[in-house]
């Protein structure tokens, strides 16, 4: 019994473990859909400012119509025209650093429309499905900058850096981390090129495998106990009917024949033993009966002499 328990217990873990991971691969393509719908979206709006701005004549107008965009949206953080690409990168790398992000779009005199993005709009529309969710989910830039996260845990973001691959390979969730029962996922996507990575906290690995393990344990224990106390009755319920059986044998071994086997019947009590106490008595019974006629015959016999 113990033996079959702690093979369910590792089947049922194994089956856990495998569930909690399809969950967290689950969860990172539904981020990378989400990702995408919010991609989709922000270009459609980018390419019709983009449009309308190469109908104002002049410079002043487009930045008051970059200033009603800002006002009546709440996606960005900030619209400007630049006038080259390493520009754009420049701005970037600041939004990156402070856990934002920005995109561009090519106007027809050559330059370029920023956009910066308002992180907590994002992240509202990414993450709100998974708001009672306990996982740790972090989006990251090529460099493996932090741009938004769920549930952020410094202690566990700095683990999932440290574990994952130099080489991603994209597409697909893949698994990595070296922590038994702790599942890290990483999903790279190349168009917004970033990095998604979903990681399952200990306390709902220790919810989910703990609580299995410890449910199995107990139906064991408890299965081993109910066990023990049925052979403890039966054992003690054969042990008093012998007793009675060997206190009857030395009663009539000293000539007393009147003493009869009073056994505990009851379900415990086995049948060879009930089948034994019945015959003994009977035998015991004819002794008797024996016996008085030969003691009444002898005192016949002492009559006559």
């Amino acid at each position: 019994m113990s033996i079959s328990g702690f093979i369910i217990n590792n089947v049922n873990q194994q089956a856990i473990r495998k569930q909690l991971t399809e969950t967290a691969e689950l969860i990172a393509n539904m981020i990378s859909d989400e990702v995408d719908v919010y991609q989709s979206t922000t270009n459609s709006e980018l390419k019709q400012i983009t449009v309308s701005l190469n109908y104002f004549p002049s410079e002043a107008k487009k930045q008051a119509y970059l200033k009603s965009v800002l006002r009546d949206s709440a996606i960005y953080k900030s619209l400007r025209i630049v006038n080259s690409e390493s520009e754009f990168y420049k701005i970037y790398s600041k939004a990156i650093k402070t856990q934002s992000t920005a995109s561009k779009y090519k106007l027809k005199d050559g330059r370029y429309l920023v956009a910066t993005y308002n992180i907590e709009v994002l992240k509202k529309q990414l993450f709100n499905p998974l708001i009672k969710d306990p996982r740790e989910i972090y989006i990251l830039a090529p460099d493996r900058t932090l741009i938004t996260s769920h549930n952020y845990n410094n202690a566990t973001f700095q683990k999932n850096l440290k574990h994952l691959p130099k080489n991603l390979i994209g597409k697909e969730p893949r698994v990595f981390g070296k922590v038994k029962n702790q599942t890290y996922v990483y999903l790279k996507k190349d168009t917004p090129n970033i990095i998604i990575i979903v990681n399952t906290p200990k306390d709902l690995t220790a919810k989910t495998i703990g609580y299995g393990r410890l449910k199995i344990i107990l139906s064991v224990l408890i299965a081993s106990l109910t066990v023990l106390f049925v052979v403890a009755l039966y054992t003690s319920y054969l042990y008093i009917n012998i007793r009675q059986l060997f206190k009857a044998i030395i009663a009539i071994s000293k000539g007393n024949y009147r003493r009869r086997i009073r056994l505990l019947a009851n379900v415990f009590t086995p049948y060879e033993i009930i089948f034994l106490a019945y015959e003994f008595n009977r035998m015991v019974k004819q002794i008797h009966k024996s016996y008085s006629k030969i003691k009444k015959s002898k005192q016949r016999i002492e009559r006559s002499e």
